[in-house]
C-alpha cells in the first residue's frame, strides 16, 4: 500500500514537472515585445511634437495631432478585447495590430501634410495601442506558474523607454529630426517581429 502510494506521487511529480518543462517563459521573446512598444513610446512622446514644429505645423495643429493616440487609447483596447476575447485568437490579433500599425505609419513617409498624419496618427495608435493588453494577458498566462518572473520581463519595456528618451536626446543633437520617422517605423517592424516569435501558451 505504502509503495503504491509513493509510486502515485512519484506520477504525479513527474507529471507536474512535464508540464513544467512544456511551458517554459519564453522570457527574451516576451521582454523584446515590451522593450520595442516601450522604446516606441519613448521615441515618439517627448520628440513627435519638434519633428512636427519642424515640419511648419501650428500649435494648434500639434496640439490636435498629439490628442489622437490619446483618444485611440480608450477606444481601440476595449474593442480589440473584445475581439479576442470572443474569438480567442488573441496572438494572432496581437500579430495584425502590429503589422497593421506599421502599414499605417509609413503613410508618413509618402506625404506629410496635415491630413495625411492625421489618418496616419488616427491609423497607426488606433492598431499599436491595442496590442500592449493583449501581449499583456498572454505574458501572464505564460508566468501562470512563475508569477514571480513577470517584474524581469516587463523591466524591459522601461528599459526601453529610457534608452530612447535619453538616447533621442544624444541622437537629434546631431542628426536632422528627419529621422525620428525611420526611427518609428524600425521600432514599429521590431515589434511585429517580436510578435512572430512568441507561441500560443498551452
Amino acid at each position: 500500500m505504502e509503495k503504491s502510494l509513493q509510486l502515485q506521487d512519484s506520477e504525479n511529480n513527474s507529471k507536474h514537472s512535464s508540464q513544467d518543462s512544456s511551458q517554459s517563459v519564453p522570457y527574451w521573446r516576451l521582454s523584446a515585445f515590451y522593450f520595442c512598444f516601450f522604446g516606441l513610446l519613448g521615441a515618439l512622446h517627448p520628440y513627435w511634437s519638434l519633428f512636427l514644429q519642424s515640419k511648419g505645423f501650428s500649435a494648434t495643429d500639434i496640439g490636435l495631432l498629439l490628442a489622437i493616440p490619446m483618444a485611440t487609447k480608450v477606444i481601440s483596447p476595449n474593442l480589440w478585447g473584445w475581439l479576442a476575447d470572443h474569438t480567442g485568437k488573441r496572438l494572432l490579433i496581437i500579430r495584425v495590430g502590429a503589422f497593421l500599425s506599421c502599414l499605417c505609419f509609413l503613410g508618413i513617409f509618402i506625404d506629410q501634410s496635415f491630413w495625411t498624419i492625421v489618418w496616419v496618427m488616427v491609423g497607426y495608435s488606433f492598431f499599436w495601442n491595442a496590442i500592449l493588453p493583449q501581449h499583456e494577458v498572454i505574458t501572464i498566462s505564460y508566468l501562470e506558474r512563475k508569477p514571480e518572473t513577470y517584474s524581469r520581463i516587463r523591466l524591459w519595456g522601461s528599459i526601453g523607454f529610457i534608452i530612447f528618451v535619453m538616447g533621442g536626446g544624444i541622437w537629434f543633437d546631431s542628426h536632422d529630426l528627419e529621422t525620428l520617422p525611420i526611427i518609428g517605423i524600425l521600432l514599429l517592424v521590431g515589434i511585429f517581429l517580436s510578435s512572430l516569435f512568441v507561441t500560443k501558451p498551452t
